[in-house]
């Protein structure tokens, strides 16, 4: 929830003007985690891809909620899906 917030607010707010590096890495962690999950039907996961690509065009910032709500839902089905809770692996290198 939290990378999908962060990618939110950089776009919405600022117009993805600090756009960088560490946005790239959450951006890829949700990728990673959501798509590679075997969770999602394939209309489902192709949204997804295409939401996530839309994200990615960071010259052309979402203002809309909808594909932000759209991937914060997925995330919610994920969370829902794992019955123990999930270790939080550190990112050393993660400065958002």
């Amino acid at each position: 929830m939290r990378a999908v917030e962060k990618l939110r607010d950089e776009a919405q707010r600022n117009g993805n003007i600090n756009w960088d590096e560490h946005h790239e890495r959450l951006l890829a962690y949700l990728r990673q985690t959501l798509t590679s999950s075997g969770l999602f039907t394939e209309e489902t996961s192709a949204e997804l891809a295409m939401d996530l690509d839309r994200l990615a065009d960071f010259e052309h910032p979402l203002t809309d909620d909808a594909p932000f709500d759209r991937i914060t839902y997925r995330v919610v089905d994920w969370c829902r899906a794992q019955p123990e809770p999930v270790r939080h692996e550190h990112d050393l290198h993660l400065k958002r």
